[in-house]
C-alpha cells in the first residue's frame, strides 16, 4: 500500500489547520492589542484626571498656606510694632527721668555754687575783720 497520498493529505490538513490557527491567533492578538490600547487610553485619562485633581488640591493647599503665612507674618509685624512702641515709651520715660535728674543736678550745682560764693564772702569778711 502506498502511503504517500495519505501523507500528502495529512500535510495539507496540517497546513490548513496551521493557517486557521495563525489567523485565529492574529485575530486574537489584534483584539488583545486593541484591548491593551483601550486600557492604556483609559489609564492615561484616569492619570490626567488624577493629576488635574492633585494640581487643584496643591493650588488650594498652597493658597491656604500662603494665607496662613501672611496672617502669621502680620501678627508678628503687629507684635513687633507693639514691642517697639513699648520700648520707645520706656526710652522716652527714661530720657525724661534722666532730664529731670539732670535738672535736679544742675539745681544742686547752682545751689552749691551760690553757697560756695556765700561762704567765700563770709571768709573774706572774716579775713578783713581779723586783718589778714
Amino acid at each position: 500500500m502506498e502511503y504517500q497520498p495519505f501523507i500528502d493529505a495529512m500535510k495539507l490538513a496540517l497546513e490548513e489547520n496551521n493557517r486557521k490557527l495563525i489567523k485565529e491567533m492574529r485575530a486574537e492578538f489584534g483584539q488583545f492589542k486593541e484591548e491593551i490600547r483601550s486600557d492604556m487610553q483609559e489609564f492615561k485619562e484616569e492619570m490626567r484626571s488624577d493629576m488635574q485633581e492633585f494640581k487643584e488640591e496643591m493650588r488650594t493647599d498652597m493658597k491656604e498656606f500662603k494665607a496662613e503665612i501672611r496672617s502669621d507674618l502680620q501678627e508678628l509685624k503687629n507684635e513687633l510694632h507693639q514691642r517697639m512702641d513699648v520700648l520707645d515709651t520706656n526710652m522716652d520715660q527714661r530720657f525724661m527721668n534722666f532730664g529731670g535728674s539732670l535738672t535736679k543736678t544742675e539745681e544742686n550745682y547752682d545751689y552749691l555754687e551760690a553757697k560756695f560764693v556765700e561762704h567765700d564772702k563770709e571768709i573774706y569778711q572774716l579775713q578783713k575783720k581779723v586783718g589778714m
